[in-house]
């Protein structure tokens, strides 16, 4: 018996361990149960702070704001990743400026691009919502809400700037 024997024999035993233990893991119609979060997910603009003046002097060559989340009970993840691997709470970020879409990101950063907007040396209502894997705004559920929890609520957070050449 050569060396290789037994961990050939390992590998084949763990192989059918992991198989046997996620064959186990679908309904009775074969559906993926699903792996991701639960409980009530939720957004914090955490950065710029809601009051904060940005400078953009004139002239910057595609500026932009970066924005940084807190998100929890919720997967950031890229389009097309939460459908084939089944999650429910499971999307990306979709930044709006003024009521109108802006730019969107599978991270807990993405950017306000300020050379889409017609004027940016002003106040700005920034919201950050929750959308799902192919792009519709995240509805949570209310669990104490029966059956079908609800029509559910959007998931958003919000702050107001102010974009200015210099700032005081």
């Amino acid at each position: 018996m050569s060396g290789k024997e037994p961990a050939m024999t390992l590998r084949t035993v763990l192989t059918f361990a992991f198989a046997a233990t996620f064959s186990a893991c679908t309904t009775e119609t074969g559906t993926a149960i699903d792996f991701g979060p639960s409980g009530t997910a939720s957004i914090a603009i955490v950065t710029p702070t809601s009051g904060s003046c940005i400078a953009v002097p004139e002239g910057t060559i595609d500026p932009v704001i970066p924005l940084s989340f807190a998100v929890d009970n919720f997967l950031l993840r890229p389009p097309g990743y939460c459908l084939s691997n089944s999650l429910v709470q499971c999307g990306r970020v979709r930044v709006s400026v003024n009521g109108v879409y802006n730019n969107e990101g599978g991270s807990a950063t993405v950017d306000v691009q300020l050379r889409k907007l017609a004027d940016r040396y002003k106040d700005l209502v920034i919201s950050a919502s929750l959308v799902n894997d192919v792009g519709e705004l995240y509805l949570q559920r209310d669990a104490d809400a029966g059956d079908d929890g609800g029509p559910g609520k959007t998931v958003t957070s919000e702050i107001t700037v102010s974009v200015k050449k210099e700032c005081p």
